[in-house]
């Protein structure tokens, strides 16, 4: 569950979403576990992001992140994303690059965070398809049959 917050962390540095939608998340986080200690320190330093985001880093140099966790909310979030990018590969390209480097390093080497160092390479010789296809299938890696 702390694996969402540091998606969204993440993504709010590369201005792919925002620290409202943080805040909106954390909260909500918070009232189904009023008793988790971090979450309240958390909430405690919600006026200031930079604090929260460096208690979310802190708090995963010394916990495992569970890759399936993570993975799948991210992915979640960078659906819209890459459709609101339709037009513009490349820039979603960029992003992913930049998005692959902020990953934890423990889960740069794993599926589907791989796929982020290398689906752009086919746009180097116009192969604007195949791009597009190791996307959907690294948006679509934690999805069944029935949600693809």
């Amino acid at each position: 569950m702390r694996e969402t917050l540091l998606a969204y962390i993440i993504l709010i540095d590369l201005n792919l979403t925002t620290i409202t939608d943080y805040r909106d998340h954390l909260d909500e986080l918070f009232m189904n576990n009023p008793d988790d200690d971090i979450l309240l320190e958390l909430e405690w330093s919600i006026s200031n992001f930079d604090k929260s985001k460096m208690l979310i880093y802190d708090y995963f140099k010394n916990h495992d992140i569970n890759p399936d966790i993570f993975g799948s909310f991210l992915m979640q979030k960078l659906k819209p994303i890459y459709i609101s990018y339709n037009t513009d590969i490349k820039a979603f390209e960029y992003k992913m690059l930049e998005l692959w480097h902020k990953i934890p390093n423990e889960l740069i080497h794993q599926e589907p965070f791989w796929k982020m160092s290398y689906a752009g390479e086919p746009l180097t010789w116009g192969d604007v398809e195949q791009t597009r296809e190791i996307y959907e299938e690294m948006l679509n890696f934690y999805c069944t049959d029935n949600e693809a």
